[in-house]
């Protein structure tokens, strides 16, 4: 019973408990928050990722591609596996856009163009479901010439706004050779938003047919791209398609996963530098756990002496002691944990407030983006911050705990007096 009464006698009294209460909390809060955030976005841009790619790609390393690409992509489809596949014939060019805005206006842009089956692709990728009103994918109801479609990103043009939105001319044009290019015209019919800036940035999407004539590269397409039924291996589907292609070196075979690994990777290891970094505070809090109650003890060294001479055992005080620690990291950790929660919840109208105010936020749109802030609320991770946050302040009382229990009630009480 006397530890229960010491122990809320300290925790009532002296307000120095406090910091290192507040400290389990901050770090408990940081950890909730950030992590959240940051497993959020790499949730985040690993499903835009998937949203603009297949689950396996087949590319040719030349630029004038290869032949005979529909028996090839029966072949794949026919696979145990595989859901669709959808050929692509991409370069690079430079787009040109001429709007309309009270004068004719002339907009030059470098631009990767993707040639599609736009019903193929439907099957494998999620381009139709991108696309921002008012959209017509590759079919202009409207007055003018017959040209064919073209969808470009969002961020094409670094973001400048053509008028009228869609409908007005564009053309492409790409080298061919060293000393001849070719052009082809297009009507813009759309816009598409990926929500990943270096895609948004940087393709149009525009019909096979139409793509191959620009490059004269008729029945010629640079990659296939393969869709896999859901929950299929991907190692085994990519083994598979790579037995059925030709024997040319210049072929090769990645996962989607595969051709993104620098992205993948660094957004991983960002996660892990900033776990370890936020972890770091923990000990800090474990520190200050650990000179407050050093000082406690020091300070109550005549309480201690009276309690050993009554009849406390040295167990019952190194009890009380871990019991004290434990107490200030279960109030710290549950109170950050608690806030953190809350925060997570509301955490859109919380950055929205601080910008209000400040004019500032840590996630400027023209960095981060997104229309929301991502985050993973995690029941597993939540309970491992609060884990921890009780286990270093268990840690972290130990010493004085120990120090406490080795009090000497003679010498104690004689030098007190």
């Amino acid at each position: 019973m006397y530890k229960l009464k010491l122990i809320l006698r300290y925790l009532r009294a002296r307000r120095i408990t406090l910091i290192p209460i507040a400290a389990v909390a901050v770090a408990v809060f940081l950890l909730v928050i950030v992590l959240s955030v940051m497993n959020g976005f790499s949730g985040f841009i690993q499903e835009k990722i998937r949203g603009t790619l297949s689950d396996v790609i087949v590319e040719y390393d030349h630029v004038r591609g290869f032949d005979d690409y529909e028996t090839l992509c029966a072949k794949i489809a026919s696979l145990d596996g595989v859901r669709a596949v959808s050929p692509h014939l991409s370069g690079k060019a430079v787009l040109t856009l001429y709007g309309t805005a009270g004068e004719m206006q002339v907009y030059d842009y470098p631009c990767v163009f993707i040639g599609i089956d736009l019903d193929r692709e439907d099957a494998v990728s999620g381009l139709r479901e991108m696309l921002q009103p008012p959209g017509y994918a590759f079919d202009w109801p409207g007055a003018g010439a017959k040209l064919p479609g073209l969808i470009r990103g969002e961020q094409v043009l670094g973001g400048t706004v053509v008028e009228p939105e869609v409908g007005f001319v564009a053309s492409l044009t790409t080298p061919l050779a060293v000393d001849r290019s070719q052009s082809k015209k297009f009507r813009a019919t759309g816009r598409f938003k990926s929500g990943l800036y270096e895609v948004d940035g940087l393709n149009v999407y525009v019909p096979l047919d139409a793509a191959q004539q620009l490059t004269d590269l008729e029945g010629r397409v640079t990659s296939l791209h393969v869709r896999a039924e859901d929950g299929a291996d991907l190692r085994r589907i990519k083994t598979a398609v790579l037995a059925t292609l030709p024997d040319d070196p210049r072929f090769s075979v990645q996962t989607w996963m595969e051709s993104q690994k620098v992205l993948i990777d660094a957004t991983r290891l960002e996660r892990v530098i900033w776990a370890v970094v936020l972890s770091a505070l923990l000990a800090v809090a474990g520190f200050c756990i650990l000179a407050v109650m050093s000082m406690t003890v020091i300070q109550k060294r005549r309480d201690i002496g009276i309690l050993r001479s009554i009849g406390a055992g040295v167990w019952g005080i190194l009890a009380a002691f871990v019991q004290y620690g434990l107490a200030v990291g279960l109030v710290g950790a549950t109170l950050g944990l608690a806030l953190g929660y809350l925060v997570l919840l509301h955490l859109d109208p919380v950055e929205a407030f601080v910008l209000k105010v400040t004019g500032w936020t840590p996630w400027p749109r023209d960095v981060y983006y997104f229309d929301t802030i991502p985050r993973q609320i995690s029941a597993a991770w939540m309970l491992a911050f609060w884990t921890g946050g009780v286990v270093v302040s268990f840690l972290a009382s130990l010493i004085p705990a120990a120090r406490a229990a080795r009090t000497d009630p003679v010498k104690t009480l004689r030098y007190e007096h």
